[in-house]
């Protein structure tokens, strides 16, 4: 069997945290996504996509989705020095900086075309099949490599979920250097309303003002909450969700960078949302609803309320989306 010579991946936007998960889950979202193309014949970097900035790196060591892409290649050390004279395409749709996993995304994009591209099975056949755990593994871990080099560090809940679709729970490691721990969970068919205010947060700026401890009440909390969550989620529960949304540990050391949060989340909820909450490290806030026009009522009340701040603000819904996928392979 031949060895391909070029791959096209598409990945979806991902919504870590759902409130009181912080760093434990994430959701992915139907949309926007993510486009990957790498072929095998010397090339550039090229970044475009109506959201692609010049803060994205070109360079192919600080570019998320080529370190991630030769992390995939690891074990074939001729693979890896030639991957980096490959043509790489990116194609943004998910904003730069904005809550929704757009780092996460090229970095699964880059794992999933190199595990596709990788040595002498880099086959059809290999790359259509059904993906079973370990390779599932092996992709996780190579695309953390290229989300570590995007956002400061190795963080799961934006790039699991971005593999694997749907409602994710991950863990650290039981042993250093373990393989990820991740889950996917049931989740009822919730509609996602999501505002993006006009406001770039990195998640190494965020982490930052991250306490390094918490008192042991607000960690119980974020636990019970967390746990309460995933059965919410599951069985359609709008009212147990109101209850267990609220996050006491990330959303109060980060509140001051969104001054606009409160007169938001109050315009959520008198919209009758369940809650309002923080995508992430933000700027995007999203809240779950069971029906269309509903997520578009308070999508669309929640960016007036930011827009009335002096705060301009984009707002979509959406459902809850399926994992990267290989869209052509060749």
């Amino acid at each position: 069997m031949s060895t391909a010579t070029y791959a096209r991946v598409r990945v979806n936007a991902t919504s870590a945290n759902i409130g009181p998960g912080f760093d434990v889950l994430g959701l992915c979202l139907d949309s926007p996504a993510d486009v990957i193309e790498v072929t095998t014949d010397p090339g550039e970097v090229e970044v475009r996509g109506r959201v692609a900035t010049s803060t994205i790196p070109r360079e192919r060591r600080a570019n998320c989705a080529t370190v991630a892409l030769a992390a995939a290649l690891k074990g074939d050390p001729k693979r890896v020095e030639d991957s980096l004279r490959w043509g790489v395409r990116l194609t943004k749709g998910i904003p730069v900086a904005g809550g929704l996993g757009g780092s996460a995304a090229s970095a699964v994009g880059g794992a999933l075309a190199g595990w596709a591209l990788r040595g002498p099975e880099g086959g059809r056949l290999h790359a259509c099949r059904q993906r079973d755990a370990v390779a599932n593994d092996q992709i996780l871990t190579a695309a953390l490599v290229g989300e570590a080099v995007a956002a400061g560090a190795a963080h799961l809940d934006n790039v699991a979920p971005a593999l694997l679709g749907g409602l994710v729970a991950v863990a650290s490691p039981r042993v250093p250097q373990g393989p990820p721990v991740v889950a996917r969970l049931p989740i009822a068919p919730w509609w996602l309303a999501t505002v993006t205010p006009l406001q770039q947060v990195s998640t190494a700026h965020a982490r930052v003002l991250l306490p390094k401890t918490v008192p042991l009440v607000d960690s119980v909390a974020a636990t019970a909450r967390s746990v309460l969550l995933t059965h919410a989620l599951a069985c359609g529960d709008s009212r147990l969700l109101s209850e267990v949304l609220e996050d006491p540990l990330a959303t109060p050391a980060r509140s001051h960078l969104f001054p606009w949060l409160a007169v938001a989340q109050a315009a959520a909820v008198e919209a009758g949302a369940p809650a309002l909450v923080i995508s992430g490290s933000g700027p995007t806030v999203v809240a779950l609803l069971q029906t269309r026009a509903h997520a578009r009522s308070v999508a669309r009340q929640t960016a007036a309320a930011i827009v009335s701040t002096g705060v301009d603000a984009t707002s979509s819904i959406h459902r809850v989306g399926g994992g990267a996928r290989i869209e052509a392979f060749e």
